[in-house]
């Protein structure tokens, strides 16, 4: 609804009519930046900055390439909407109370942050691996919605939620959900270029649910552990070289040289196959670019939604993964998706998976992994 100065205004009460929030897109919102004064509170993000203003939050997003996407403030319900705002404004009331959420990212957040109950429905639910978010969906505290491209209309309109909380990536269609008129919040956590930069995105999520402390202190330890990790580091070190990921319909999708997935391989002492890419984004490869540029990897990372022996099954059925290094070497490594909490966890705990990495690749034997695994191949083949 609109207040009498003609604001947007997002109410946190699930009984008040709802107006869709205005795109938030890919962003890059550096400290000092000209949009705003004062000190954003973001200190690593790239895509996020948040300012403290006096009784309010005001929260800026921009693209990469420096364009406005969104812009608002998050008023507590009961305090006045701030005088003066700009046009493109959207006021949220805090805290948000009701939530359909499309990726178990964010489920994981909030259960972190003891905000689970604000969790009304879920896409993709399906592919849940929490047991405690995977109970609430069997009790049927938490609705599965289907799918952002093809949403349960009216499942979410009986929900009445607050908001819907989606992953969003540049030209990501959302059509389908934008016009349910209820507020899309789109996250572009996922196009942040360092890992400490996706993983403070949790402080603007503890924002929006009324657990901001907590958030913060969740942030900071993360930063601590992963800085101290780095630490570690010895100069001069051999960086193995590093391919990652499969085929999938005849395209190797890789992260791009300059993504976050691509730094926590650098910060865990590897030398990522695609490092001189620029992106941040996904990259679309066909097989025959993957083996020039990343045939002869000594290490090997594959996030596969089953045990080793599909993987092993998978890897053996096709030659071109026979051509690999670190397939013949067998120094191939797997996180067993469906198990290991790996895509739940480690966006906003990269020092768990950094962890990893710097045991994989220093080729420590004795340590114990939390996400990955040494897949079982057969002797190194001549």
């Amino acid at each position: 609804m609109k207040n009498h100065s003609g604001k947007i205004i997002i109410t946190g009460l699930k009984t008040l009519s709802l107006v869709m929030l205005v795109a938030l897109a890919l962003a890059s919102c550096k400290k000092g930046d000209s949009r705003s004064h004062g000190v954003n509170l973001m200190e690593e993000s790239e895509l996020l900055a948040i300012y403290d203003r006096d009784g309010y939050d005001e929260v800026y997003i921009v693209s990469p390439k420096g364009d406005d996407v969104a812009h608002y403030v998050l008023v507590e319900e009961e305090d006045s909407i701030p005088a003066g705002l700009e046009d493109d404004v959207v006021v949220i009331r805090v805290p948000l109370t009701g939530l359909v959420i499309d990726s178990e990212i964010y489920a994981s957040a909030l259960e972190e942050l003891g905000k689970t109950g604000s969790i009304k429905g879920m896409f993709d639910a399906s592919y849940v691996t929490s047991a405690a978010i995977q109970q609430r969906l069997k009790n049927g505290e938490i609705q599965d919605v289907g799918q952002p491209a093809s949403p349960n209309t009216e499942k979410i309109l009986k929900l009445q939620p607050d908001a819907l909380v989606i992953s969003y990536f540049d030209g990501m269609q959302t059509q389908a959900v934008d016009k349910l008129g209820i507020p899309v919040i789109k996250m572009f956590d996922l196009q942040e270029t360092s890992p400490l930069g996706r993983a403070e995105w949790i402080r603007l999520i503890g924002k929006l649910v009324g657990a901001s402390e907590k958030a913060d202190r969740v942030y900071y330890d993360v930063k601590e552990k992963y800085n101290a990790l780095l630490r570690e580091n010895v100069a001069g070190e051999f960086r193995p070289k590093v391919l990652t990921e499969t085929m999938y319909e005849g395209i190797w999708y890789v992260p791009g040289g300059n993504s976050y997935q691509a730094r926590l391989i650098k910060d865990g002492g590897g030398n990522y196959f695609k490092s001189a890419d620029g992106s941040s984004g996904s990259l679309n490869l066909t097989a025959e670019q993957v083996l020039m540029e990343g045939g002869d990897a000594d290490i090997w990372l594959v996030r596969h939604y089953g045990d080793g022996n599909q993987l092993k099954a998978i890897l053996e059925a096709d030659p071109v993964y026979g051509e690999v290094k670190a397939y013949k070497d067998r120094n191939v490594y797997f996180s067993d998706t469906s198990k290991s909490g790996l895509f739940r966890e480690f966006p906003f705990h990269p020092d768990r998976l950094l962890q990893d990495y710097r045991i994989i690749f220093s080729g420590d034997t004795t340590s114990a992994l939390r996400y990955f695994e040494k897949l079982n191949l057969p002797a190194k083949r001549e």
